[in-house]
């Protein structure tokens, strides 16, 4: 079978997916995709407070350190292109986590703000984002304004406990306390005191049983699909065929798609960031 005008501009993306998995069941191949060949792009990260100047410059924040009320004081860099910009910043963050803490007056407020800056160019973006978002309507709220040294690990026990009771998941009041602890683990050493929450006991919970489908069901949903296609289950045909992760799925272009060759080009992905 032979498919010749399939990645025309003009021609919808399911039409083309559906004659991927036709010509597979009339070729007898293993796979509707031969290949999935991976590249890595190398691209600025978001969040990381680094932006380019009108004058042409890059410019840098970080926070430098607190005033005496608690806010957050910043210091700025400056170069000609973005890496360069990045290097810079990243050296005065590093200088400044070396600098020592007072754990006398330490919140935890202030120790968790100093550990997302310092995991800025070490996490995904979503996992900072989840990070951020945990924080802002778990943590904070109810234990921001306490001393780091001073926090126990009954205080953080009735705090999840309080979380689910208000309906949260086990396996989300557990994220909480891991979270909790990181910060914690980080600001110790900095503070230069005990943290006696470190000894807490995070809630437990149980894996669910995840169930698959075998192979006859997959042959039938693909079938189905192939009869009606819609923009969902073409989707899922693909995943099917190639073992593509959602964000790989959808961040694929026309142009990543060589049906001479029988591949598809995955050199990018896409994430859902909660804001």
């Amino acid at each position: 079978m032979q498919i010749t005008n399939a990645c025309d501009s003009d021609t919808p993306f399911q039409h083309i997916c559906v004659e991927l998995y036709r010509s597979k069941q009339q070729m007898q191949v293993k796979y509707a995709v031969k290949n999935i060949v991976k590249e890595d792009i190398i691209m600025p990260r978001r969040g990381e407070n680094i932006y380019k100047r009108k004058d042409g410059r890059w410019e840098g924040r970080y926070i430098r350190g607190h005033s005496s009320s608690g806010r957050a004081e910043y210091g700025y860099v400056y170069a000609s292109s973005y890496r360069e910009c990045r290097t810079k910043r990243q050296k005065c963050l590093d200088a400044c986590q070396k600098a020592p803490m007072k754990a006398s007056s330490l919140t935890l407020d202030q120790a968790a703000e100093r550990f997302l800056a310092d995991k800025q160019d070490k996490l995904k973006q979503s996992t900072l984002a989840r990070y951020a978002y945990m924080l802002e309507h778990y943590i904070l709220p109810a234990l921001g304004a306490v001393l780091v040294c001073q926090l126990t690990a009954n205080q953080i026990s009735d705090f999840l406990r309080r979380l689910q009771k208000n309906g949260l998941s086990g396996k989300s009041a557990r994220d909480v306390g891991v979270l909790l602890k990181s910060i914690l683990k980080y600001s110790a050493p900095k503070a230069g005191c005990s943290c006696p929450g470190l000894t807490v006991e995070l809630p437990a919970y149980r894996r669910k049983q995840i169930d698959i489908f075998c192979p006859d069901e997959i042959q039938r949903l693909a079938q189905k699909i192939v009869v009606e296609p819609t923009t969902t289950g073409i989707a899922i045909l693909l995943t099917l065929n190639t073992g593509l992760r959602l964000g790989e799925l959808c961040a694929l272009q026309y142009k990543d798609i060589d049906l001479q060759n029988g591949v598809i080009h995955v050199t990018k992905t896409v994430q859902r960031i909660r804001s």
